[in-house]
């Protein structure tokens, strides 16, 4: 095999090269044509970026110093913060342009596949192939089309990155090529820790394609535990602290193990069917269908054993089998992460094994140009077939609505799809057909204490208190420590004008959490309401120090610092709240109109036109824009 920069010096000089990464590039964009038209979905978008004040706030050394020291929605991912951040730098919070990024690093990652397959194999058009299948394929819908999901292509893209300075360092045994690979695999993990079976990977592909026969083969596979074992710590820790990960007491270790294999199977037969997909696929629990599970087990087994008999013909089918299983072992669900018995997205990775097993297995079986016709034709409608779907499935991810939608036609007892799906008719200002479907999911699983919360919220907007408060009980009952129940009862309190009962829920959430910055809001909110504003400007200074990039938070204490004839205050909290969010028009309006109370009138005129531009409706910003241009003609 000739050196791997000689290798690639002929790829890129080799017009195959070029068709093949403009096919690549092209039918990847037209499959994934209607995200560009679509919306943040709702779900995990508001954790990871619409009300995330840290990554709203843009490219900082305050937010990537929050990235790597703090734990947020059950994991640990520094990278990934910090390009959700770099995209709200760049783009604010154009949904567009956070899912180009998605889209880019999802061509990126197929163009690498192809590179790699192409370097290692030297077979073109098999590794165009893979690629094109990889690109393609509609379970990869999810890690795409979903801007929570960045971690998953931008962690992928990194590991591939890692393979290919590993394949240099298996032809020259050099040091930088070596340390070059450490660090790629470092960054893989910081942006997700999917690939920490990254190094076992590895010994995958020194067996095929790489037919490694070295003494240093295992050894120099050691070191990259080293951070395996670290990530693998560290995002368990992340996860048990926000509670993501499901006790053993609340789900069995056999209903895991009888799940791992039914899911298995589901995802080979999704793979060749994408039928009825769901950005949620509900966990049975404990009433797992055993006989299904004894037979799906004993399928995956008659496989194993096939491809291990043909080892010596087709040692890519073994080796594709074995990348596949290994690959997705993490997330098979043996330490069960949040609620769901499979998902779409955990097929990223997993799926370059199973199709380099498929395409090197049916290239083999080409024995004269009849046979090559009709693999080529199998091909080509199997990718007109995943483009097509891919670009349908694309569609439902236009917002929360449409795909929790399709969640709830496409599986049964979804639960977790009904809350969903009533959050966001919520906030479309839709209460009455957000609690019809707040209800359902209660009615489907009880203890769903989210679907509760959100159901006491609705009620509360449709003047509902007394049921409203009955429903936060209920979490209470369950869970005596909810801060969200706690927090909603003061708030509860708080508009029924029972401030003494609102300030007590307040104090029993501040005994219940280490993160006591939105109970601190919430004090402050209740002592401005009932005049006693120095308290208020006391929780709100405190929950700054928490917190220091809400912009809501910001504007009100700035609000109170000007009842208290605070100004110079006021004014550089009120800037501090544009700056974080330049959109922020009551901001915009409270500043100018503090300038024309201070009678700087440029300035006044200068912010209100800013607000009015930002929200041409609202009438008091109007009124004030009125004013001030009556004084600027003075």
């Amino acid at each position: 095999m000739v050196s791997s920069k000689q290798t690639m010096i002929e790829i890129f000089k080799n017009k195959q090269t070029l068709f093949s990464l403009c096919l690549m590039i092209v039918l990847t964009l037209f499959a994934y044509l209607p995200i560009f038209q679509a919306d943040f979905a709702g779900c995990d978008d508001t954790l990871y970026v619409t009300e995330n004040d840290w990554v709203r706030s843009g490219l900082t050394l305050q937010g990537i110093s929050w990235a790597f020291t703090h734990f947020h929605s059950a994991n640990w991912h520094p990278l990934t913060w910090i390009s959700h951040m770099l995209d709200c730098e760049l783009y604010g919070m154009n949904a567009t342009g956070h899912h180009l990024t998605n889209v880019i690093l999802h061509m990126m990652n197929s163009v690498l596949v192809y590179l790699f397959f192409v370097l290692v194999t030297g077979a073109h058009y098999r590794s165009l192939a893979l690629a094109l299948l990889f690109a393609l394929h509609p379970l990869h819908v999810e890690s795409v089309a979903w801007i929570s999901e960045r971690k998953d292509v931008l962690s992928t893209f990194w590991g591939l990155l890692c393979l290919l300075a590993y394949y240099r360092y298996s032809q020259t045994f050099r040091r930088q090529a070596y340390s070059l690979m450490m660090v790629l695999f470092c960054l893989s993990l910081m942006s997700k820790p999917m690939l920490v079976t990254l190094p076992v990977l590895m010994i995958i592909l020194d067996i095929w394609p790489l037919e490694r026969n070295d003494a240093r083969r295992f050894w120099d596979k050691m070191p990259l535990f080293i951070p395996v074992i670290g990530t693998g710590i560290v995002t368990y820790v992340a996860q048990l602290q926000d509670l993501a990960v499901n006790p053993f007491s609340s789900l069995c270790l056999s209903s895991r193990i009888i799940n791992a294999f039914i899911s298995s199977v589901d995802y080979l037969k999704k793979t060749v069917f994408p039928l009825n997909q769901s950005v949620l696929y509900p966990h049975p629990g404990n009433t797992m269908d055993w006989f299904l599970g004894v037979l799906c087990a004993l399928l995956l087994l008659g496989l194993l054993i096939v491809c291990i008999c043909q080892f010596k013909k087709m040692p890519f089918a073994l080796t594709g089998y074995l990348w596949f299983f290994i690959a997705l072992s993490p997330v098979i669900g043996i330490i069960q992460v949040g609620s769901q018995s499979m998902a779409d997205r955990y097929t990223y990775v997993p799926h370059i094994g199973l199709f380099w097993a498929v395409i090197w297995t049916l290239a083999s079986w080409v024995r004269n140009r009849f046979t090559q016709i009709m693999v080529v034709l199998i091909f080509c409608i199997a990718c007109i077939g995943y483009g097509a779907k891919t670009y349908l499935q694309t569609q439902f991810w236009k917002d929360g609505s449409t795909l929790f939608t399709q969640a709830i036609t496409n599986t049964q007892n979804n639960y977790i799809a009904y809350n969903n799906l009533g959050v966001c008719l919520f906030q479309k200002n839709q209460a009455q057909s957000a609690l019809d479907h707040f209800n359902q999911s209660i009615a489907i699983e009880p203890n769903c204490l989210e679907a509760r919360l959100n159901k006491a919220e609705c009620l509360l907007a449709l003047n509902k208190r007394q049921d409203a408060i009955l429903e936060y009980q209920c979490v209470l009952k369950k869970s005596p420590d909810d801060i969200k129940a706690h927090l909603g009862l003061a708030e509860l309190y708080r508009k029924g004008r029972q401030f003494e009962t609102a300030i007590e829920q307040c104090q029993t959430a501040m005994k219940h959490t280490s993160a006591p910055e939105p109970v601190f809001v919430k004090l402050a909110d209740i002592f401005e309401e009932i005049g006693e504003l120095k308290k208020a400007a006391y929780f709100y200074h405190q929950a700054l120090l928490l917190h220091s990039v809400s912009p809501i938070t910001h504007y009100q204490y700035a609000r109170v610092l000007v009842s208290l004839k605070k100004f110079q205050e006021a004014i550089d909290h009120y800037q501090q709240a544009i700056d974080l969010d330049p959109t922020f028009a009551k901001a915009y309006n409270s500043l100018g109109a503090l300038y024309a109370w201070n009678d700087q009138i440029v300035k006044a005129f200068k912010y209100i036109s800013i607000a009015r531009k930002l929200a041409p409706k609202d009438q008091e910003i109007l009124e004030n824009y009125k004013k001030v241009s009556l004084l600027m003609h003075q």
